[in-house]
């Protein structure tokens, strides 16, 4: 084999020395393990452009998810709030002061009046709701009922029914 034995760069294509490891034109390497492991810093670079990304899309979720989990929480707590009332005004009812029983009367659209807000908050889906709202609406329908009537026992059955 003669020393001015040439051969082409495998990147830009120039006539290089056939023993050349590296082009002097591109300054590449000629062999495919090599020309990688040149490229290794870029390669390299490229894996950690793409865990920020995977990191900054889990961060946004993440982010999503506590704003989530606050909103229930101030809906809990407002629940919270809204039982505390009605506990009180039941406990004063209770006392056997007749006209603090007038109270009572007033609970139960005051509380469905705070599911419903609460509803909003959580962003409960239609389903859901309706099957809430329904339970309650039952509950109401049953407690309204005199005792031994057909409308108590038929509202007591959509109780169960709901409640299963």
């Amino acid at each position: 084999m003669s020393e001015n034995a040439t051969q082409k760069c495998r990147h830009c294509y120039e006539k290089i020395s056939q023993q050349a490891k590296v082009c002097g034109h591109c300054h590449l390497y000629q062999t495919r393990w090599r020309a990688l492991l040149a490229n290794l810093q870029s390669l390299s670079n490229l894996a950690a452009i793409g865990l920020l990304a995977i990191s900054v899309l889990q961060f946004r979720e993440a982010r999503e998810e506590r704003v989530k989990a606050e909103t229930a929480a101030k809906a809990v707590q407002q629940l919270s709030l809204t039982v505390s009332e009605v506990l009180l005004a039941t406990s004063a009812a209770t006392k056997g002061r007749f006209e603090d029983f007038r109270l009572l009367e007033l609970t139960a659209p005051y509380v469905r009046r705070k599911v419903e807000v609460i509803f909003n908050i959580l962003d409960l889906a239609a389903p859901q709701r309706q099957t809430t709202l329904g339970v309650y609406e039952a509950y109401q329908r049953w407690s309204s009922a005199s005792e031994g009537t057909l409308q108590k026992s038929a509202a007591w059955e959509d109780l169960k029914r709901l409640l299963q």
